[in-house]
């Protein structure tokens, strides 16, 4: 594809040079820059500064589970783990558009295109800590589960995993350990980009 661009905007400093009406032919390719995805995400850990590396098959698969949640075919938890929910969720996708079941190379192709960014940032809400009680006691306890009125989450983490259809364990891989076991509400951490 080749883009017209007005001479002015190259050469503002030939102005008075130039027609208004002259225009160059730039390939659009030598405009944007090259870029390589890695063979696994880097990031930090907030709290403690820790370098966390994600694998980059269970980046990619979280990819795929991702996408077949936002378009409504259940995978189950999104972890980045293939399940057997998630090959079932693969199946429906491509029973839907007429393909046969074991085509996975088309609906990795549709992921990419459709989840640019694997994660968005949450910021826990304040409404969280009406939902969790860490000294709830779970268990046999039957007698002092039967006065409570509810059966709260355990901790922030457990609250955010279920909101964001993933695990705690899969939250602490994308965020570091001391940041999910110490969230509070108002704490911003990253979460599989679903609406929850």
């Amino acid at each position: 594809m080749r883009l017209l661009i007005p001479t002015l905007l190259l050469f503002p400093v030939t102005l008075l040079a130039l027609e208004p009406a002259t225009l160059v032919q730039v390939e659009a390719a030598s405009l944007t820059p090259e870029v390589s995805t890695p063979p696994r995400a880097q990031m930090i850990d907030e709290v403690s500064g820790d370098d966390l590396q994600i694998p980059h098959e269970r980046e990619e698969i979280a990819r795929l589970q991702i996408f077949l949640d936002q378009q409504n075919f259940g995978p189950g938890v999104l972890d980045g783990k293939m399940g057997t929910f998630t090959k079932m969720a693969i199946e429906a996708y491509n029973k839907k558009f007429g393909r046969k079941d074991s085509q996975w190379d088309k609906v990795k192709v549709d992921s990419r295109q459709h989840v640019p960014n694997l994660y968005a940032t949450a910021i826990v809400p304040e409404v969280a800590a009406k939902f969790v009680d860490t000294n709830f006691r779970w268990g046999n306890d039957r007698e002092y589960q039967a006065t409570r009125k509810d059966m709260p989450y355990r901790s922030v983490a457990e609250f955010m995993a279920e909101r964001y259809h993933t695990t705690e364990d899969f939250l602490k891989l994308i965020n570091g350990k001391k940041l999910i076991d110490n969230a509070t509400a108002r704490t911003a951490m990253r979460v599989p980009n679903v609406e929850p």
